[in-house]
């Protein structure tokens, strides 16, 4: 999450955990609803491809 900007971390923030729509974030922080979704996009832009190496499969080599 260190990689976001600071809006962009409020958004997810609030969006993925808060669990708020839209146009509730737009108003709380003072933006417009479109902003909003940009930054929500450009966060999962970001954290994508930190999200697919946490969740790659661990393959493992036979202790034989």
């Amino acid at each position: 999450m260190c990689k976001l900007s600071p809006r962009q971390f409020d958004v997810v923030v609030l969006k993925a955990i808060g669990k708020y729509d839209t146009n509730h974030i737009a108003w709380y922080m003072g933006l417009t609803p479109s902003t909003v979704t940009h930054h929500w996009r450009k966060a999962q832009e970001r954290l994508a491809p930190i999200y697919r190496r946490a969740t790659r499969p661990i393959h493992r080599r036979d202790a034989t």
